[in-house]
């Protein structure tokens, strides 16, 4: 383990001279080896149309929490930056309500950290979830490209229900998931992405007249040529099939990408054979609006 190389008071003395023009706005309210909570006094300039807090807000409350959180084991390097991040807004913040940032170190090497952030509103739920790769952590001028390798990569079990959320959009989200691309330590030739459980894929929503659209396959024989339309497979005994084939269609075509698809099982109904993987589940819908039709 490591020791903290700044507590509480060296870091709110670092921000207050290094960015005075923001560090009115913090407080720290946690200080731990690894894991730090930061508080944004939310104010009327915080704030968007529609009566909450608005995203670059937000955003800048995680980066500072993630750049504290760092700065706390590392000491006071100035130049450390955020090279990638990933942020996902869940909910909206109240209005009148200071936002809390929980800030957690996944990883601190010699010149790269990356972090998970939580943004909650005092006292609720968890809005956003912030993951940034903070890079230069030695101070230098000579930024590094991140590229993962097998012992970076951190698999996890996600569960999406199926049931109502448009074709389209869910296998876009999937295949992202796949691939890696949610991760701040994305890299393309690695299968760095999570293994994805979907449910109730027979019950998935398309969208004007896709599902009278036909699905040619030939059987190799003179004449063989067959079709079938996507709502009679749906209704059939493969509906799975549909997503499946969607998911695939957004993968490059490579061997990665076959070898990413093994990451992915779909089954028609609401029951799965991956309960003792204990999948965090993934709630689609909450996204966009957009996901659903009724």
């Amino acid at each position: 383990t490591m020791a903290l190389k700044m507590d509480a008071v060296a870091l709110r003395a670092f921000l207050d001279e290094v960015f005075p023009q923001v560090a009115d706005d913090f407080a720290i309210l946690v200080l731990e080896e690894d894991y730090m909570e930061v508080v944004l006094k939310v104010q009327d300039k915080h704030l968007r149309p529609g009566g909450t807090v608005s995203g670059p807000s937000m955003f800048g409350l995680a980066d500072v929490a993630a750049y504290l959180n760092v700065l706390s084991m590392i000491g006071p390097k100035a130049l450390a930056v955020t090279t990638n991040c990933s942020i996902d807004f869940m909910r909206k913040p109240l209005a009148n309500t200071d936002l809390i940032a929980k800030s957690h170190i996944v990883k601190l090497g010699r010149s790269l950290a990356v972090t998970q952030c939580l943004i909650y509103s005092d006292g609720l739920y968890c809005h956003s979830l912030y993951n940034p790769l903070i890079t230069n952590l030695d101070g230098s001028k000579n930024m590094k490209t991140f590229s993962a390798t097998p012992a970076d990569i951190d698999k996890k079990w996600i569960l999406i229900d199926a049931e109502g959320v448009v074709l389209g959009r869910l296998a876009s989200i999937i295949a992202a998931r796949l691939r890696g691309k949610h991760k701040a330590t994305f890299t393309p030739h690695m299968d760095m992405g999570d293994n994805v459980i979907v449910i109730n894929a027979e019950k998935v929503q398309l969208t004007g007249n896709k599902r009278n659209k036909e699905n040619y396959w030939h059987t190799g024989y003179p004449g063989g040529i067959k079709s079938r339309t996507t709502g009679t497979i749906l209704e059939g005994k493969y509906p799975e099939r549909v997503l499946t084939q969607a998911v695939k269609r957004m993968l490059p075509g490579n061997r990665l990408s076959r070898q990413v698809m093994t990451n992915l099982r779909v089954y028609a109904g609401a029951e799965h054979p991956h309960v003792a993987q204990d999948p965090t589940v993934l709630d689609v819908k909450v996204m966009n609006k957009k996901n659903t039709r009724v």
